[in-house]
């Protein structure tokens, strides 16, 4: 039961107001939620930055895979992809920027284009080599590197 604010002694009274004056300025610090919010940035889509849309993968670039990851680095998601799709992922990591953040979000796509995706914007691509992937540069970027040698 409640005691009339007459009843309290004068300590009971200070704690009260300081426990109310607490509770409106935890609610003031909180911050609003309103419908207009901007989310975070979505991911890009699986295969919109992507120039080959191969219709068929090579085994074992058809492999159906799921990767979900926000703001990881690019080795990373490569691990991730190496682990959850069971094929061992081979490439040099002079090549790569694998420092890069990155941000997919895959469900249930082939391998080769959920690679394709996460290589958009450097000079690698998938290659199937003796039923193996290997991250290799592309034919333009092993032309334009042996005309600069």
């Amino acid at each position: 039961m409640r005691r009339a604010r007459a009843d309290l002694t004068p300590a009971a009274r200070a704690y009260r107001r300081a426990a109310g004056v607490v509770a409106i300025l935890g609610a003031a610090a909180v911050p609003s939620v309103s419908l207009g919010a901007q989310s975070p940035r979505p991911c890009t889509p699986v295969g919109a930055d992507v120039a080959t849309r191969q219709s068929a993968w090579p085994s074992p670039l058809d492999a159906v895979v799921t990767l979900r990851a926000r703001g990881i680095s690019l080795r990373e998601a490569l691990d991730r992809l190496g682990a959850g799709s069971r094929v061992p992922l081979a490439y040099s990591s002079d090549l790569l920027p694998l420092d890069r953040s990155v941000c997919v979000d895959a469900e249930r796509q082939p391998l080769g284009l959920v690679l394709a995706t996460l290589l958009a914007g450097t000079q690698i691509q998938a290659q199937v080599v003796a039923r193996k992937v290997v991250l290799a540069p592309t034919p333009r970027a092993r032309a334009s590197s042996s005309e600069s040698s």
